[in-house]
């Protein structure tokens, strides 16, 4: 998947696993990473649009201006209730491209 810095991408995640209800989740955060493996932008709370097995989150044009023209990566960590203990999960990583727009400045 790619996207131009400075553009306002709506992403949905959908995860194929049956067991995999996100209305049950405690909490939940997308983190869009380097390669190094190092969180840039997390997005959490109501900017986050949860299904059962779906998340949905837009970005703003300052939130993509501000991530580098490369390669990045994202991934979603959740907490759940089990019994009387809290768990916490993750997805796998997947690879979204920045890519550099000949407009990289905000506009109204």
């Amino acid at each position: 998947m790619s996207i131009y810095r400075g553009t306002t991408p709506t992403y949905t995640l959908t995860f194929s696993d049956a067991n995999l209800d996100f209305g049950d989740a405690n909490e939940i955060v997308v983190c869009i990473g380097n390669k190094s493996k190092q969180c840039l932008l997390e997005i959490t709370g109501s900017d986050l649009t949860i299904e059962t097995n779906k998340i949905s989150f837009s970005l703003s044009q300052e939130q993509t201006l501000a991530l580098p023209n490369t390669d990045l990566l994202v991934q979603v960590n959740w907490t759940y209730q089990s019994g009387t203990e809290i768990k916490r999960a993750a997805s796998n990583q997947a690879t979204i491209n920045f890519m550099k727009n000949l407009k990289e400045e905000v506009m109204a």
